[in-house]
């Protein structure tokens, strides 16, 4: 039986983006100061703002509350979210890391992903590196993304509520 959805998610931010609002911003809590700058931004602006909020969401995601600050940072840092803003559809980076992390640092601290396999958290790796680099090529001077292999799959402790 596979587990888990077997498609890499939408990009709404780019999608939106693309029909050139006059406001549009992706924030996480784990950036107070980008997040504050971009809803003080988006007031300052007439007609209609999309803000797109980062906020781990403890039972669903099934990680400890404790981690919450940390996991929305690894989100960022590996690259599963990133800090972007667009202005009647130019769009640029808020928050670049200067290496992302590899996505396991992310993913062990959810129960939600205890199913992935080697290959399924190598995939999603060489999926987050090749958006970066497709959407902010022209924004970086370098890929902050390298391919990591991993070892064995992301370990789950058993209990529903963690992460390993």
């Amino acid at each position: 039986m596979i587990k888990g959805k077997r498609r890499f998610k939408k990009d709404v931010d780019h999608i939106m983006a693309a029909h050139e609002p006059p406001y549009m911003a992706t924030l996480s809590i784990a950036h107070f100061n980008d997040f504050v700058r971009k809803v003080e931004r988006a007031k300052s602006i007439e007609g209609f703002r999309f803000l797109h909020v980062l906020t781990p969401c403890v039972p669903g995601w099934r990680s400890e509350s404790s981690r919450t600050m940390e996991i929305a940072k690894l989100a960022v840092e590996t690259g599963m979210w990133t800090l972007f803003e667009a202005v009647k559809g130019e769009s640029s980076l808020t928050y670049k890391p200067s290496t992302m992390l590899p996505v396991t640092d992310y993913l062990k601290l959810q129960g939600r992903f205890a199913h992935m396999t080697v290959d399924d958290v190598n995939a999603l790796q060489r999926w987050l590196c090749m958006k970066w680099w497709v959407h902010y090529k022209d924004q970086v001077e370098a890929p902050p993304c390298k391919l990591y292999e991993t070892e064995r799959p992301v370990a789950h402790d058993g209990d529903p509520l963690h992460g390993v």
